[in-house]
């Protein structure tokens, strides 16, 4: 068994100063019952044409939300300004308004 003496386990730390540091809203719980998968890692979200949505970007109870999105969102790190979770690969989801 490996030990990390005096340290925290690998990736917590920064993983904590992430979701308080970088101002960006992050949520903590996972993405409402009813979203619908549209798009994994590095591809398109295709959204229901002539509505909004509200967008979750992440995975393991921790997204990147945006609101008020329509037609076809990329699903990435750029376009939800940040990794809401390092080393995971991450899915978008949405909620038409």
């Amino acid at each position: 068994m490996t030990r990390f003496r005096g340290l925290k386990k690998p990736g917590r730390r920064h993983h904590q100063c992430q979701r308080e540091c970088d101002g960006e809203r992050t949520e903590r719980h996972p993405a409402p019952s009813g979203a619908v998968k549209c798009a994994s890692q590095n591809g398109a979200c295709a959204l229901p044409a002539g509505k909004t949505a509200t967008v979750w970007f992440g995975a393991w109870s921790s997204y990147k939300v945006r609101t008020g999105l329509s037609g076809k969102v990329a699903c990435n790190t750029g376009t939800f300004g940040g990794d809401p979770i390092w080393y995971l690969s991450k899915a978008c989801y949405y909620v038409s308004n």
